[in-house]
C-alpha cells in the first residue's frame, strides 16, 4: 500500500540489525536489534547468541559468543518475544504499525520475518517501509548521498562511530524528524514478510507507485500471477518489463533474499 503518514494515524517504529555471514558463507546472522519509536523516543535493544561460527564482522571485529554473553546475550527467540511485548505494549494500534528501516529490503526487514517464523511468534500486524526511498525524497536536489551516515552526517552534524543497532536506531529517528520538517513521511509500505518488485534492479518506488493506482499488485509472488494471468501491465514500460522477468519466472523468498546477501558479502 502507499502510506502517507497524514492520511493514516500508525505508530512509526524504526528497527534495525546488526548481523555477521555464516562461516560457510551462505547465511546471515543477526547477532543484535535495536529500535525506537518514532513519536516518543522510547526504546529498544537486545544483543542476540549467534550459536554458529561466522566470518568476521566489519562493523563490530572482534564479535563472537563470548563477546556476546558479555552484553546480556539472549537466545534470538526471546529476543523476538521481548520485542514484540515491547511493541504491543507501546505501539498500541488498531490499524497496526509501520516499521522503519534503511534500505529495509537489503536484510532488515526480511530478517525480522524470518526470527519470528523461526520462533513462532506472531506480531502485531506491521507493515515495512523503506527510509532511504524516503530520504531520496525527502532530500532530493540536496543531499548527493543517501547513505544513513552520510545524512546524519551532513544534517544531523554527527560522525560516523562503531555501529550498534540500538544507536543507528536512534539515529534514524533522529534523522527523520529532521526530514518531517520538510515532507510528512509517506512511500511504499509492504507487510512484513513479503518481497516487494522493489528488489529488482531499475525498479524504485516511483514505479511500485504506479503499478498500484493501475490496480497492479508489487508484491512479487502476487505479481508473478498477475502477469501469468494477465500478461504484462501496459503502464509497465519494456525495459522494465525485461528487469522483473526473472523475478516472475521465480519469484524469491525473504530466505532466498538473505541468501543472496550473504553470498554477496561473502565474496
Amino acid at each position: 500500500m502507499w502510506f502517507d503518514e497524514r492520511a493514516f494515524k500508525m505508530p512509526l517504529v524504526v528497527v534495525d540489525f546488526e548481523f555477521c555471514v555464516s562461516a560457510c558463507g551462505e547465511r546471515i546472522v543477526p547477532y543484535q536489534i535495536g529500535a525506537c519509536m518514532l513519536h516518543s523516543n522510547l526504546k529498544f535493544g537486545r544483543y542476540m547468541r549467534m550459536g554458529e561460527p561466522v566470518r568476521q564482522c566489519v562493523t563490530a571485529p572482534h564479535v563472537d559468543d563470548a563477546w556476546l554473553l558479555s552484553r546480556g546475550a539472549v537466545p534470538a527467540s526471546d529476543a523476538m518475544r521481548a520485542f514484540v511485548e515491547w511493541l504491543v505494549e507501546d505501539a498500541q494500534s488498531q490499524y497496526g504499525v509501520i516499521l522503519l528501516a534503511h534500505n529495509a529490503f537489503s536484510a532488515d526487514a526480511f530478517l525480522l520475518s524470518q526470527l519470528l517464523r523461526r520462533a513462532n511468534i506472531a506480531a502485531p500486524f506491521c507493515f515495512v517501509l523503506d527510509t532511504l526511498a524516503f530520504c531520496r525524497f525527502a532530500f532530493r536536489g540536496d543531499a548527493t548521498s543517501f547513505s544513513q551516515d552520510a545524512l546524519a552526517q551532513r544534517y544531523l552534524r554527527t560522525t560516523p562511530q562503531t555501529h550498534s543497532a540500538d544507536a543507528d536506531a536512534t539515529n534514524l529517528a533522529a534523522l527523520l524528524r529532521f526530514a518531517r520538517m520538510r515532507t510528512p513521511i509517506s512511500g511504499i509500505a509492504m507487510p512484513l514478510g513479503s518481497v516487494p518488485i522493489t528488489c529488482a534492479r531499475s525498479i524504485g518506488p516511483t514505479t511500485a507507485a504506479l503499478l498500484l493506482q493501475h490496480g497492479v499488485p508489487i508484491e512479487v509472488s502476487a505479481f508473478a500471477s498477475f502477469v501469468r494471468a494477465h500478461g504484462w501491465p501496459a503502464c509497465l514500460p519494456a525495459k522494465q518489463q525485461s528487469s522483473l522477468a526473472d523475478l516472475v519466472r521465480s519469484p524469491p523468498t525473504p530466505h532466498a533474499m538473505l541468501r543472496q546477501l550473504a553470498c554477496a558479502l561473502s565474496l
